[in-house]
């Protein structure tokens, strides 16, 4: 439906979908045509990328891309959609937003560490300017020192300095002062997996085989020792036991359903009574 309103309404809009083989969303794209056009011929070609987990029954990840107008306001850019973080994801996106940008090879892009966004830069974006949050690298220095006051304090100076100066010397402190905060940020990044949703947590993709857990007691795949309900072998007991009865100790039923519950004594309805001139009672004899 927005894939052929939006370019109706606001011509120069940019929408595209992506699916998978079974004809099943993958990906997403939007960019609105009034905004395309804003920033190809006002607003500074700094683009700030980043991206946020979505918590719905579809999870996933919304892709967003914003800039600063005039009176330092966000101006969005463009939007995406996508399963997870991932360098294919980030290298598809981008390839959509370089066609609405005017000049790609002038536009600085400032984004976090994510090594998806990294990669899919470097064959994207060639000649742009790749900048780092701010933000994100003072959260990283936090793994590696204890006293954050003061490294925070270097941190910052050399972060706002206006002189190169001034800037060579709060890095020359740092250095010399926390070498490991120094080589965190100038240094060779450590190479790891790269940050996204647990695969428990997202959309899983069309043919993705999942490894299957394997219960302790019976070795076989599908279910564990405390999640299964269905033993699927002598050796298996399920968790969840079945109700008891605390009379006869038989199981299906309770002692309110206990087919073989003793009769309660009643009383008769009846004019008759006792040699003691009370009413008589039936055991259910």
């Amino acid at each position: 439906m927005c894939k052929d309103f939006y370019p109706k309404s606001n011509p120069g809009t940019m929408t595209k979908i992506k699916t998978d083989s079974k004809n099943r969303f993958k990906y997403g794209f939007m960019a609105i045509g009034a905004i395309i056009e804003g920033f190809n011929y006002v607003i500074r070609s700094v683009i700030f990328i980043d991206a946020t987990h979505l918590k719905a029954r579809t999870r996933g990840v919304l892709i967003v891309t914003v800039c600063k107008d005039g009176k330092e306001m966000i101006y969005p850019l463009a939007f995406g959609f996508a399963n997870s973080e991932c360098t294919e994801s980030w290298t598809w996106f981008l390839k959509k937003l370089h066609k609405v940008i005017q000049y790609p090879d002038r536009v600085m892009l400032v984004s976090d560490r994510h090594d998806g966004i990294f990669n899919a830069l470097k064959a994207i974006f060639p000649d742009a300017a790749h900048e780092i949050f701010a933000y994100h690298l003072a959260q990283n220095i936090k793994r590696f020192c204890k006293h954050m006051d003061d490294v925070i304090w270097l941190y910052y100076h050399a972060t706002y300095a206006y002189r190169i100066k001034e800037f060579d010397r709060a890095m020359a402190e740092l250095k010399e002062t926390y070498r490991k905060v120094y080589d965190e940020l100038l240094g060779a990044r450590k190479k790891k997996n790269l940050p996204e949703r647990p695969k428990k947590l997202r959309i899983p993709s069309a043919g993705e085989k999942r490894k299957l857990q394997s219960c302790s007691k019976c070795g076989k795949k599908g279910h564990n020792k405390i999640t299964f309900l269905e033993p699927s072998s002598s050796t298996c007991k399920p968790v969840k036991k079945a109700r008891t009865c605390s009379i006869y100790k038989k199981e299906e039923h309770n002692r309110l359903k206990c087919p073989d519950k003793p009769h309660e004594p009643t009383l008769i309805d009846t004019d008759e009574e006792n040699a003691v001139g009370e009413p008589l009672l039936n055991f259910g004899g």
